[in-house]
């Protein structure tokens, strides 16, 4: 019976103290967590408003050059990322312009860093109408966002 309370008293302070310690460690895991979460937070909100920079610059009713001023983007109707009645003149090399324009598009978060891209559908190139496409799809950076 003596070692058997020798026993309980050399165990009991070693189990207070295995217990005060994960205690310990489990106040410091959640607030490791608290701070994790506000970190992950704070990162999607300017991540997200870095992205989407490129698409705030698509403002219904202006000029938008893009990609140097090889691209001009005018769109007379956007409600989210539906577009409609779109035109977009492209400048080649040699200074040739193209225009293309569709009555309905989409535009969306492009892979390329600072662009966007714009789905055109069902348009034709220039006004005679003289080529007719289903699908063109382009990844186009403005002029006033800055590359990095």
């Amino acid at each position: 019976m003596e070692k058997h309370s020798q026993n309980s008293e050399f165990i009991r302070p070693l189990i207070m103290k295995w217990f005060k310690n994960i205690l310990l460690l489990t106040a410091l895991i959640s607030k490791i967590k608290n701070n994790l979460i506000s970190l992950i937070c704070v990162l999607f909100i300017f991540g997200c408003s870095q992205d989407n920079a490129a698409l705030n610059a698509v403002v219904v009713g202006t000029n938008i050059v893009c990609n140097d001023g090889h691209y001009i983007l005018f769109v007379a109707k956007r409600d989210g990322n539906s577009l409609e009645d779109i035109k977009l003149t492209v400048t080649a090399p040699n200074g040739e312009a193209t225009t293309l324009m569709a009555e309905k598009g989409a535009i969306s978060k492009s892979e390329k860093p600072n662009c966007f891209r714009i789905k055109l559908y069902n348009g034709q190139e220039n006004e005679k109408a003289n080529k007719t496409w289903q699908l063109s799809v382009f990844d186009l950076q403005p002029i006033n966002i800055s590359q990095k």
